[in-house]
């Protein structure tokens, strides 16, 4: 069994990976800044129109205490504590404040059940009608007679609907001159009315009366009226109430509405129907417990007389006793006994009409109750021990005054009671009322406008690595020679001057396309170009002939541009160079010498041009052959003798011929250009050039008997990545001469080097 050998990583190869991952990682975010600036425009875009759009929000609140009440017999409960006080439960009191008995009177008092609304124009009406409106009508914006534009007001002080158009929306047109018409929403008219009237339909099934109506003729409001349960339930769900802090008894409502003067009202209608309620509450316990004392007082009334008249018979019939010091006591014990046990029977009597046997102040209320009887019984049992006359005089004495005893506590609490009843304060109190909000609660313009840049951001980071992702595109020379094979011999970087001196050529109106290698011979691109040439020397030295193709695998990699610059840096060490356009479907290096299409290779192997005539010299060194007019064959043409014969004569004429070549993979023109050369090379486009595309390539010119020498890796970092590896420049490249950059841009380089520094290799 073999043992598998494996090369352990090394600690540069680690740090490299890790360079790898992170300079990658930036550069695709860096490639794609157009697209997440297009993304993240869109959607901060998006944001701020839909925080535009939306109807502000206010809120305000209420605050409500609830206080501790003492339940029961209200004023009989101190004859016997059996109660006391205990909090009232704010998880049922926000029910009840949810109920259909607190919210009805409010929704009555407010007309909630009715909406009325203006119609806006869908795309920013509203916020245009917000915009315009200054307390006083405004005139249609742009004529767009149909919809509210500011300074509408309406108010309709009674509806009634059938149970059929409940809940369904209506429209009320003002007409001009206090006028109006309710209409379906399917334009059947119900009723015509004037403010002011009371208006009805035909069957007076429908009934309405505006009472304020101001508004451009032809102006829509949308009308509507809800069931009463509906309009209830939607109210609770909009409330929202809670508890501030645990066990505070300290109640917070509050309401969010479009309309802050609104919201405010409804939700003091809210507290006031609730305060109400609650003291309605309070006060049908007094007056249910002033009943229940007013059937108890004859009777009492009735015992303390019987009391009197047994105790007066006593004592005409056997004379007074007069009773101990220990009798006394004993008589004043039993007594206060007899008189509690008296009130908790109340109290059982009563709250046996509220609660169960098995409550738990029922309960309670029994043991009370038994150990009060056990109490009694001692004393009974004491009294029983005292002599025969005493015995009976005390248990008269004894009756009397519990019956007179309760029958005065309950006569001045029936008293109280009835000041009670018409007086009632409530549990409740309303510590802070509504405010009307100066300040819309949402929507939060500026975090929507956050949220939206960072959405933007992340969608357009996504889409850059999802466009990389999906892209065929090399993106590396290291790439290009792993996937396909082919050594690279130049990578060529991006050129922003190339761009920019395009830019300035077309405002100054000159003709022609610049020349890099002319116009800015000291770009890092040139640098490349030059690289390219010095390996290109070592090339020809084992070229069949100093003839070089230029090509491309598809249109669009700039072979064109290499072509031509590479003919200036050839023509630099003084070589004499003969650059020839043969791509005569779309050629264009014509443009880069000022001149027309006519005149040139086309014509030439036309044999209507003599050779010394298509030359254009653009210096001592450099000659030019233009592609000239566009051949119904240009195939044909370039597979003919002539173009052969030129391409032999020019070689012995020059040092170095360089041919611009077709694209491979459209036509076969650039296979029979490459054909007639010595080397070939395929220029390459980063993010450009994919594999597949490049591998096709080289089967048909391999198929053609042609063998690309290499490749030429052009607009390298075109995306923003400068750092080229083993190709071109891994530093940046200066010159004496010149000036040095200075200001921002300086530090912007020296923080570039720092960066680089820190990245290992």
């Amino acid at each position: 069994m073999s043992q598998e050998t494996r090369t352990p990583r090394t600690d540069d190869d680690a740090s490299d990976l890790h360079s790898i991952d992170l300079v990658e990682l930036w550069t695709i975010v860096v490639q794609a800044r157009l697209l997440i600036a297009v993304i993240v425009t869109l959607s901060v875009g998006v944001s701020i129109g839909y925080a535009y759009s939306i109807t502000p929000q206010y809120r305000t609140n209420v605050l409500l205490q609830l206080e501790k009440r003492e339940h029961g017999l209200s004023g009989v409960a101190d004859l016997g504590s059996v109660w006391g006080g205990y909090e009232l439960p704010t998880e049922a009191e926000i029910e009840i404040i949810r109920s259909r008995s607190v919210l009805s009177p409010a929704i009555d008092a407010l007309q909630m059940d009715l909406n009325v609304f203006p119609v806006h124009h869908p795309v920013f009406g509203e916020a245009i009608a917000e915009a315009r409106d200054e307390g006083a009508l405004v005139p249609p914006f742009l004529g767009l007679v149909g919809y509210a534009w500011g300074g509408e007001r309406i108010k309709v002080d009674r509806l009634e609907l059938p149970l059929e158009l409940q809940g369904r929306e209506l429209h009320l047109v003002a007409r001009g001159g206090d006028a109006y018409e309710l209409q379906r929403a399917d334009g059947v008219v119900l009723l015509s009315g004037k403010v002011g009237e009371a208006a009805a339909s035909a069957d007076r099934t429908v009934r309405m009366f505006v009472s304020v109506l101001v508004a451009n003729p032809g102006t829509p409001f949308t009308v509507s009226k809800s069931n009463r349960i509906a309009a209830i339930n939607g109210l609770g769900t909009q409330l929202s109430i809670l508890e501030r802090g645990r066990s505070t008894g300290i109640i917070e409502l509050s309401y969010t509405g479009p309309d802050p003067v609104r919201i405010a009202r409804i939700l003091d209608a809210i507290a006031t129907s609730y305060l109400r309620q609650d003291v309605e509450r309070r006060s049908a316990e007094a007056a249910k417990t002033l009943e229940f004392l007013q059937q108890q007082l004859p009777e009492l009334k009735a015992r303390v007389e019987a009391a009197e008249t047994t105790l007066a018979e006593h004592r005409a019939k056997v004379g007074a006793v007069d009773l101990t010091v220990a009798g006394q006591d004993l008589v004043e014990a039993a007594s206060r006994t007899d008189a509690e046990l008296s009130a908790l029977q109340l109290q059982q009597a009563e709250m046996r009409e509220r609660f169960t046997p098995s409550h738990p102040a029922m309960v309670a209320l029994d043991e009370k109750m038994k150990r009060t009887i056990a109490a009694r019984d001692r004393y009974e049992a004491q009294l029983r021990r005292l002599p025969s006359a005493e015995q009976d005089s005390a248990r008269l004495l004894r009756d009397l005054r519990v019956a007179t005893e309760l029958y005065v506590l309950l006569l001045n609490k029936s008293q109280e009671l009835s000041v009670v009843k018409a007086g009632t304060v409530g549990d409740v109190r309303i510590v802070d009322p509504a405010y009307v909000p100066t300040a819309h609660f949402k929507p939060l313009k500026r975090r929507i406008a956050t949220i939206g840049l960072i959405i933007g951001l992340v969608f357009g980071v996504a889409a850059a690595f999802l466009r990389r992702a999906l892209d065929r595109g090399i993106q590396s020379p290291e790439v290009l020679e792993r996937t396909v094979g082919l050594a690279v011999y130049a990578a060529i970087p991006h050129s922003d001057e190339q761009r920019q001196l395009d830019r300035e050529w077309e405002r100054a109106g000159r003709p022609g396309s610049p020349a890099l290698a002319i116009e800015a011979p000291r770009s890092l691109t040139m640098e490349g170009i030059r690289s390219l040439r010095t390996a290109l020397q070592f090339a020809l030295m084992d070229a069949p002939s100093n003839v070089i193709a230029i090509a491309g695998s598809i249109p669009g990699v700039g072979k064109s541009f290499t072509a031509l610059n590479l003919a200036h840096s050839i023509a630099e060490i003084g070589k004499r160079v003969l650059l020839i356009d043969c791509d005569l479907r779309r050629g264009s290096l014509h443009r880069a010498f000022g001149l027309r299409y006519e005149g040139g290779l086309s014509e030439l192997l036309a044999g209507t041009l003599a050779f010394e005539a298509a030359l254009h010299q653009r210096s001592a060194q450099l000659h030019f052959i233009k592609s000239g007019r566009f051949p119904p064959n240009p195939s044909e043409v370039l597979m003919s003798a002539r173009f052969r014969s030129l391409i032999e004569d020019a070689r012995g004429r020059y040092d170095v011929v360089l041919l611009d070549a077709p694209p491979v993979l459209p036509v076969t023109d650039g296979v029979l250009v490459a054909q007639a050369a010595g080397i070939s090379f395929l220029v390459v486009r980063e993010g450009k050039s994919s594999a597949r595309e490049l591998e096709e390539a080289l089967r048909r010119l391999r198929q053609n008997g042609v063998t690309a020498k290499g490749a030429i890796f052009n607009d390298l970092g075109r995306g923003g990545h400068r750092r080229y590896g083993g190709y071109g420049y891994g530093y940046t490249y200066g010159y004496t001469q010149g000036a040095a950059p200075t200001g921002l841009r300086a530090v912007w380089r020296q923080l570039l080097r720092e960066f680089k520094r820190l990245i290992p290799r």
